[in-house]
């Protein structure tokens, strides 16, 4: 297998390098146990290059800044396309896939086309040719059980302990991994690389939530790495998949949050970035939800702007226990909200309870985009 690509993706926290994506899944406690996978959603690119996925009934997706693109072409308005999402469902015998492009700023989502890809069948998505990018194949593919092993592992610094880690079978196999921080200095971000043999496999930068501290001093911080992803090189003779397990699980960079850095950081803006998105978003699901709370009431929409005009205000500009960057960006969501409203305001020119409505609307819309488009709600 060829050594993985450089270029690098977020996608709820996890960096996804090249054509090789890590699982981005939800669950919560209550949830009832899945089988393990037995169907794979395949993604064939316009250069030949097969991905795939396992597929369960709890939703996933990924996406690849680097799909082919369509030679010359330019948007007719507005810029290009950064990257091709496809999310997709398990549904019965049959994987839903919902296949959007997504722009930057904020990674805004725009969809693209939905298809039903039962066992066996294939759909090429034509769509994305108006946004510039080749057409991708979906197919199915059987997928051979897999009992990963215990992994070696190890962490660039003594300071942080790895203090447990625990197999996972279903419904994609993996491992969960615990850390433990023995320093009295929180963490803010931290880098983990796995390899097979000596070649690289999943990467990740695991963030904490809200763009406060991934660790504590004496906290832990449990993260998963799912073997549900890889390429042609899985493909058995018969025509399945075999996800392979991993031979090492290393920690190879740690960024303290009073500014240091142990190891080596591949991507040193990448600590910054990901607790700066997460103020953001942060402050966005507040935003959201002061336009919905004020605008599922019946009210005169003259008197629903001026709600939401004092509740923004009302908005604290930052969480103290965030760290600095995640601040400042929570800081500017909320100023770019008033200044958005003001604008309006100012622009508008008319009272009319109408445009005064549609005006409101619209703004919840474009901040809901704006989380949508990030994976985050």
């Amino acid at each position: 297998m060829s050594k993985v690509s450089r270029s690098a993706l977020i996608v709820t926290g996890l960096v996804l390098l090249g054509r090789s994506p890590l699982l981005a899944q939800s669950a919560t406690p209550s949830s009832p146990p899945l089988p393990p996978a037995d169907l794979a959603l395949t993604r064939t690119f316009a250069d030949g290059h097969m991905a795939y996925q396992l597929t369960s009934t709890r939703p996933n997706r990924a996406w690849f800044a680097n799909a082919p693109r369509i030679q010359g072409w330019q948007p007719a308005e507005g810029p290009a396309p950064y990257a091709v999402q496809i999310s997709h469902v398990r549904e019965d015998d049959a994987i839903k896939v919902d296949v959007e492009v997504l722009y930057n700023p904020g990674l805004t989502a725009r969809p693209v086309a939905s298809h039903l890809v039962t066992r066996g069948s294939r759909v090429v998505v034509e769509a994305l040719r108006d946004f510039g990018y080749e057409p991708i194949a979906l197919s199915t593919v059987e997928v051979v059980p897999l009992a990963p092993y215990h992994p070696m592992t190890f962490c660039i610094t003594p300071e942080i302990e790895i203090s447990g880690i625990e197999l996972l079978r279903a419904p994609y196999p993996g491992y969960r991994v615990t850390l433990r921080n023995l320093s009295p200095v929180a963490v803010a971000t931290f880098a983990v690389q796995s390899y097979r043999g000596s070649e690289e496999a999943l990467s990740s930068v695991p963030r904490g939530a809200g763009g406060r501290p991934a660790l504590e001093p004496g906290g832990t911080f449990t993260f998963t790495l799912n073997l549900s992803a890889g390429s042609a090189a899985d493909l058995r003779a018969d025509g399945r998949v075999e996800p392979r397990a991993l031979d090492s699980i290393e920690i190879e960079s740690v960024r303290w949050a009073d500014g240091r850095t142990s190891g080596q950081e591949r991507y040193p803006g990448m600590s910054l970035v990901i607790p700066r998105n997460e103020g953001r978003l942060a402050q966005l699901r507040r935003i959201v939800k002061i336009y919905e709370d004020i605008l599922t009431e019946p009210a005169d929409p003259l008197a629903a702007l001026a709600a939401v005009r004092r509740k923004l205000d009302a908005l604290p500009a930052f969480d103290p226990e965030q760290l600095e960057s995640a601040q400042q960006s929570m800081t500017m969501t909320k100023s770019a909200a008033l200044s958005d409203l003001r604008r309006y305001e100012i622009a508008a020119g008319s009272q009319d309870p109408a445009i005064v409505s549609q005006w409101l609307a619209a703004a919840l819309e474009r901040y809901r985009r704006l989380l949508g488009g990030s994976g985050q709600r």
